[in-house]
């Protein structure tokens, strides 16, 4: 599927061009390729194409960057990108893991090298950071047997960060739900006594409904992002019951947690993080699970979360602002974020996408750090974005192209002053900890 296409706007990306290589002139015609490879020049991943039939054009690649990194031999710099025609050539280098984003969709370096970030880092997250050493050791290690099966996990995050507010922000988002339904919901799994489990989540998608974690765990927004997507790309882990390894990259590189993951109904699952790995620790957690279900249900929580998920998010025009068409909200403080409905103009997957996509690039322009700008307008025929930064908060907004600098203003004031009101619902803050 080209990007563009219709889809919906968090469902799994396809496993597709498989067949393809670069003997095929098809496989140049993507507009925007990742590619991971070793030091040596060896294929780890390929968003399109077989990864076993391309070593020639990242045999080829390494030895490019191989020879430009010659220029900056003794010093910490490396080459970051090259622009050849309409197409930019973005590398970020990690240790003996070479990633490389070749786009003519006129993303800018930063937005790329995020991405090509969150590549790697959702390859920590199935690995743990330690294969480098693997690597380093042997360049011709072929990692692709360590990381069988993970394709579509990949691809999904390369998709995910061209346009997700979460990957955009460092923030993830919670269920918009009535205080009292997260406050029962967070006692409720509290049923897990365990000192070994360092964290529980319940989720769908990529938004939180709550969470627990033991006091001494730092939870980021980033592992979070990688988490849900590792779980929610994982047809093996929706099936039923299951235990699976998987590493907290910016927590800690270096381990594997082990999880315990079950879908309780429909897209909501629960997780369970903990530092043992034994058979009998799967079957308590398991049993956990079951209370926790039992009581969800009985206390009415689960036909509240379904209902909501059903009729997700804030119309942009139950606010009193007449110019609004849609806005994203992040809390610095809590590293979450909340993004109202679509409404018209942005009708369908496609149009909701571009309009991301255009908010990411504004993001990009306002966070520069080259620049001191803290509000931005980026007017067009059609719309009016504004991206206004602080220290306490971030917000992006589309407005009525006609819509003055004044009024904007006035009405991202009237947007922060309805969230910090709505605070509870959409929020939860601060993260919770095991009694």
């Amino acid at each position: 599927m080209e990007e563009g296409a219709e889809e919906g706007i968090m469902d799994p990306a396809p496993l597709t061009y498989s067949d393809e290589d670069d003997s095929q002139p098809a496989w140049y015609k993507h507009k925007r390729h990742v590619l991971v490879l070793t030091s040596a020049g060896k294929p780890i991943y390929s968003r399109y194409g077989d990864e076993s039939r391309l070593s020639g054009f990242t045999g080829t690649v390494a030895a490019i960057v191989g020879k430009l990194s010659t220029y900056f031999k003794g010093g910490d710099d490396s080459v970051r990108y090259m622009r050849a025609g309409k197409h930019l050539f973005v590398f970020l280098l990690r240790g003996p893991v070479w990633l490389v984003a070749i786009s003519c969709l006129g993303e800018g370096v930063a937005q790329l090298e995020r991405m090509l970030h969150f590549v790697y880092q959702q390859i920590v997250c199935i690995l743990t950071a330690t294969f480098a050493k693997t690597l380093t050791a042997r360049p011709n290690y072929d990692l692709r047997n360590l990381l069988g099966g993970t394709d579509v996990v990949l691809g999904n995050v390369v998709r995910l960060s061209s346009y997700h507010p979460g990957f955009m922000l460092g923030a993830f988002s919670c269920l918009c739900l009535e205080p009292s339904v997260r406050h029962t919901t967070t006692s409720i799994l509290r049923l897990v006594k365990s000192p070994e489990v360092v964290l529980v989540v319940l989720f769908s998608g990529s938004s939180v409904v709550s969470l627990l974690k033991k006091k001494n765990i730092s939870i980021h927004a980033e592992d979070l992002l990688l988490v849900s997507n590792f779980v929610m790309s994982s047809k093996s882990l929706r099936a039923s019951e299951s235990w699976t390894p998987i590493c907290l990259p910016l927590y800690q590189s270096s381990a594997f947690f082990q999880a315990y993951v079950n879908f309780i109904a429909g897209d909501l699952c629960l997780l369970m993080l903990s530092t043992r790995s034994d058979a009998d620790h799967f079957y308590a957690l398991s049993e956990f699970n079951t209370k926790i279900t039992e009581e969800l249900r009985s206390t009415g929580c689960l036909l509240a979360i379904e209902y909501t998920l059903e009729n997700p998010g804030m119309h942009s025009g139950e606010l009193p602002i007449s110019e609004l068409r849609h806005f994203i909200y992040k809390s610095e403080p809590l590293s979450q974020f909340y993004m109202s409905a679509f409404r018209p103009p942005y009708t369908g997957s496609s149009m909701e996408k571009a309009l991301l996509r255009r908010y990411q690039q504004l993001h990009a322009k306002v966070v520069d750090a080259s620049k001191s700008y803290r509000q931005l307008c980026w007017v067009t025929d059609t719309e009016m974005l504004f991206a206004w930064i602080s220290a306490d908060f971030q917000l992006l907004a589309s407005f009525n192209p006609l819509t003055s600098k004044t009024a904007v203003v006035a009405a991202c004031n009237k947007i922060l002053r309805c969230m910090k009101q709505d605070e509870e619902r959409l929020f939860a803050s601060p993260i919770p900890t095991f009694l």
